[in-house]
């Protein structure tokens, strides 16, 4: 067994089969004492002094890699910190790449790189964005110049991988430089070309030179060939330096070195035959046998080589490839990892197609079944597939599934699946689930929904561990689509049907659960269930207990409780803090949410700062509250800052991803916000226009009778242009209705925006009694969240009125029952600039001949209530319990179209009940 040490764990053995995979990965390949310096390092490193990226860009078999290697030695050498990462066609999946990029800059300094790997660990299932903000951040705050190597960067070619790839080029921090080599380009290239931020090393400056080519052939055919032969040889392969090699080699091997010459063209279409012909025909069988059915491996060591070719002498056959410089690559000082040189291992390849002495399939069965034994999934997936063993490789895949989505790795599971035959994967349930949460965390419901109905059609009896992933992805889907009526059913679910044992599935499930109960404003049901979920999950579902707190503070903020939703967003930070440790980058679904909050109680630097990433939140997060909030946050802070412009793109860009991934309450609120600003700076008939967008699309909504946050959206933009445009009449009734319907569903935060637009209305058709009592009103829900914002956002003429009502608020209301703190009168007294002016404040103004008829008893407790009793004295007083009273105070509030103590406190006034 040979020994071998990892830099940054323990000692290990190279049995330690993920261990190996890595190796490839983080580690360049080793040169050896024969490597010909290139010129072109002194440009790289010259590029190296001045910290600019650098980029190697040439055809296969032009020494990128060696050159690279050159510089990574030579900086090394003086001590630099320097990280490694050979990319390969599963760097596709952004977070697989960034898992390499983490476990390179480790095995570079132990330390560099935990956040980020606790991140990757720890099943939260945070996309690739996430995971590159959080990266950035441990290396911006590292105390290192660190220049990171990434080789073979053409392997991968998805849209996520470029973008992270962008994102290091174009946003990485000052103490990250980055050294690339690749077949081809991206997008990113040309603009950094442009602005003379890139090095770029091309073909054309790989060429090799006629000093280079003597030492090469002198290592490799030495004594053979005479300067002129040389020449001949470096005009016909065009400074090709893999065409040189291959040329030394067929030289060495040639009985009559001048025939060879004269037969030598040197085309690169040509090459694979010189290396048929004139090398590998001239190995012995044994030999050709073992390349050819290695090929298939991307690393090679003695074991898993014994494995794949059935044999006992691997290590021997792996030796003599090496001393005969064919084209094989050692991965670690020890010598016991290697990988073939690209082109020569394609070529193998072709031949494991063509010769049918051997069994392509058997060949792949043994290395899948060696990585299925050493838990190497994705690598025994991808032997399944070449196998041909379909059937093997999706059952594989839905055995994995729980843990491939909660390591978010969507990018692996969507490839994986679409390279199965479509016939396999529409009879496979679990197949199709699969796509279904791909679909889902892609925010695309619909397709989720039809993939969940193609499985449910299949007729297969579904066994418990599919219908817990059939009721998690429904449910999560619900939550994702924003659909108000799917939403409300879901809120509905009395059980959770799913075992424990499908832990991603069942939390998933219950925390779709708790985001539909908050919702549905069934607050106490939801934080019972989502103190149970954090309780169950904490230990293993991370992702679960965070959203759980997330969605608990939607519920508060609905409510009104800002404050208690700041705990929860808060909360939800702090167990990541906990998890990850000091160094931990928050959340910007949390923190878009807290700016809402902070934008609410005037701290303006506060949410600016929490909005800083909010690109990031804006592309990733699975509900639609945060999008919502970012962008009214955002446009709100510009606004306040007089940039109006700037205040209406920011809307602009919400509505355009609002439409993209029809989310119509996106559009809906964006819209809405825009009617506000509009009319702002008295821009009526551009208002009008946004109007009939807004009215088109509520069109197209339910109206019905229960609470729908699409349908507030649509109304309190309708409503508001109707006041602008002196529509009062038709404005009023919709205002009043949808008042009336946050009530019922105890949405209290809209209702305070709700009652401050009727307040608006009321004034202008000169009910200015009625339009102070819904300032009151809405003060007095005000003060559970501390809000003050949305008073100073609202129109002059509803100024006037808080003005006024601040001014007369006095302690003998509160002595009447109206359970407002004297603190919060007298914050909103100072952001208004007004005092007590010891005058009596005007009545509700509620219409008594609309309420319901009262029971006696409902008579009797409005009366004690106005002489301000708590609910243990109103007990007392009633014999009866607390709990009933309770129960009694809310079908009375219901009854009295009221949200609190507060207003029916004034309603009792009114009717002059003592």
């Amino acid at each position: 067994m040979v020994s071998v040490t990892n830099r940054y764990t323990q000692p290990m053995t190279v049995f330690d089969q993920r261990y190996i995979i890595d190796l490839i990965k983080t580690r360049p390949p080793q040169s050896g004492s024969g490597l010909v310096e290139r010129a072109s390092l002194s440009q790289l490193q010259k590029a190296e002094q001045v910290r600019l990226n650098s980029l190697v860009l040439a055809p296969v078999g032009y020494g990128k890699t060696s050159l690279l290697v050159q510089l990574y030695k030579s900086l090394k050498s003086e001590d630099k910190d320097v990280a490694w990462l050979s990319v390969s066609e599963d760097d596709s999946d952004a977070v697989h790449f960034l898992a390499g990029v983490t476990a390179s800059l480790q095995a570079m300094h132990g330390s560099l790189g935990n956040l980020t790997q606790s991140l990757l660990n720890s099943g939260l299932g945070v996309s690739y964005r996430v995971i590159l903000t959080t990266l950035l951040n441990e290396i911006l705050l590292s105390d290192k110049s660190i220049t990171l190597f990434l080789d073979d960067l053409h392997q991968a070619n998805s849209e996520e991988f470029i973008y992270v790839v962008s994102e290091l080029l174009e946003s990485g921090p000052e103490n990250l430089h980055l050294v690339l080599a690749s077949r081809t380009s991206i997008p990113s290239f040309a603009k950094l070309r442009a602005r003379s931020k890139l090095v770029e090393i091309t073909s054309e400056d790989l060429r090799v030179s006629h000093s280079e080519a003597e030492k090469i052939l002198a290592l490799t055919c030495p004594d053979k060939l005479s300067s002129v032969d040389i020449f001949s040889l470096m005009d016909r392969v065009d400074g090709w330096i893999n065409g040189l090699q291959i040329a030394a080699l067929s030289i060495n091997a040639a009985k009559d070195v001048d025939e060879y010459m004269r037969s030598f063209s040197g085309r690169q279409r040509d090459f694979s035959e010189y290396i048929e012909h004139d090398i590998f025909v001239k190995l012995p069988d044994e030999m050709q046998k073992f390349l050819v059915e290695t090929s298939i491996l991307e690393v090679l060591t003695p074991e898993l080589c014994d494995v794949v070719t059935e044999g006992h002498d691997s290590e021997r056959l792996l030796s003599e490839i090496q001393q005969s410089n064919l084209f094989l690559v050692s991965l670690d000082e020890e010598q016991s990892c290697y990988r073939y040189h690209h082109f020569f291992r394609d070529f193998l390849r072709s031949k494991l197609t063509q010769d049918s002495a051997v069994n392509r399939t058997q060949v792949h069965r043994r290395a899948y079944r060696w990585c299925l034994d050493g838990g190497l999934i994705a690598e025994a997936i991808d032997h399944m597939e070449s196998a041909g063993d379909w059937d093997v490789a999706g059952q594989t895949i839905a055995d994995h599934l729980e843990v491939m989505l909660s390591r978010h790795r969507l990018s692996t599971l969507k490839r994986w699946i679409q390279n199965l035959p479509n016939e396999l994967v529409e009879r496979s349930p679990a197949l199709l689930l699969s796509l279904g949460w791909v679909a889902a965390f892609d925010r695309d419901g619909s397709a989720a929904y039809c993939y969940i109905e193609k499985a449910k059609g299949l007729k297969q009896e579904l066994h418990d561990q599919l219908h817990s992933n059939i009721m998690a992805l429904n449910a999560v889907t619900v939550a994702v689509e924003d659909n108000a009526e799917k939403i409300s059913l879901l809120a509905q679910s009395e059980t959770v049907d799913i075992p424990a044992e499908h832990s991603f599935f069942h939390s998933s499930y219950r925390t779709a659960l708790v985001y539909a109960l908050m919702h549905e404003g069934k607050y106490d049901q939801g934080h019972r269930l989502a103190i149970d979920q954090e309780v169950a999950s904490i230990d293993n579902n991370f992702r679960a207990v965070v959203y759980s707190h997330i969605f608990r503070g939607l519920g508060y903020r609905r409510a009104g409780q800002l404050g208690e939703a700041m705990k929860q967003y808060q909360l939800a930070q702090q167990v990541a803090h906990k998890k990850f440790g000091l160094g931990w980058i928050p959340f910007s679904v949390p923190s878009a949410l807290m700016a809402d909050i902070h934008y609410e109680w005037g701290q303006f630097s506060t949410a600016l700062e929490l909005l800083k990433n909010q690109d990031v939140v804006r592309q990733e997060s699975p509900i639609i509250e945060p999008l919502i909030f970012s962008y009214q946050a955002s446009s709100r802070l510009s606004a306040h800052e007089n940039d109006v412009e700037k205040a209406l793109q920011t809307l602009a860009q919400g509505e355009a991803l609002g439409r993209q991934d029809n989310y119509s309450r996106l559009v809906a609120a964006m819209l809405s916000e825009r009617i506000r600003l509009l009319l702002l700076i008295n821009k009526l008939d551009a208002a009008k226009a946004v109007y009939e967008e807004i009215v088109e699309l509520g069109a197209e909504c339910a109206q019905g009778d229960s609470w729908s946050e699409l349908n507030y959206y649509v109304n309190i933009g309708v409503g508001r242009y109707l006041i602008g445009a002196k529509k009062h009449s038709d404005a009023l009734p919709l205002l009043v209705e949808q008042s009336q319907l946050a009530k019922r569903y105890h949405q209290y935060r809209p209702l305070l925006k709700l009652l401050l637009l009727e307040a608006l209305a009321l004034v202008q058709v000169g009910k200015q009694r009625s339009a102070a009592n819904r300032v009151i009103e809405a003060i007095s829900l005000g003060e559970v969240g501390a809000c003050q914002q949305t008073f100073l956002d609202s129109e002059p003429s509803v100024q006037a009125l808080i003005r006024t009502a601040l001014e007369r608020w006095s302690d003998t209301d509160v002595q009447a029952g109206v359970k407002i703190d004297p603190t919060y009168i007298e914050t909103l007294r100072g952001v208004f600039g007004v005092t007590a002016s010891g005058e009596p404040i005007v009545e509700m103004g509620i219409d008594l001949d609309g309420l319901d008829p009262l029971t006696p008893k409902e008579v009797t407790l409005l009366r004690l209530l106005r002489k301000g009793l708590k609910n243990k004295e109103l007990a007392e007083e009633m014999h009866l319990s607390v709990h009933t009273i309770a129960w009694h105070l809310k079908n009375l509030y219901s009854k009295l179209g009221v949200a609190n103590r507060t207003a029916a406190v004034n309603v009792a006034r009114q009717m002059q009940l003592n």
